[in-house]
């Protein structure tokens, strides 16, 4: 996602409510919070797609 990775600084001020890892996690919180921007992209691009048609 280039250009729309959330960097340490400011993951570290939105971090705190996050849940802690636990147990064998795949993808830590981080690499979570970078996908929400990706995904609200895909997702809306879906719906005007779909409302288009």
């Amino acid at each position: 996602m280039p250009g729309y990775d959330v960097t340490l600084d400011r993951f570290m001020r939105v971090a705190h409510p996050l849940p802690r890892r636990r147990g064998n996690v795949a993808v830590g919180n981080h690499t979570f919070v970078n996908a929400l921007p990706w995904m609200r992209r895909v997702f809306r691009q879906i719906e005007v797609d779909a409302f288009s048609a």
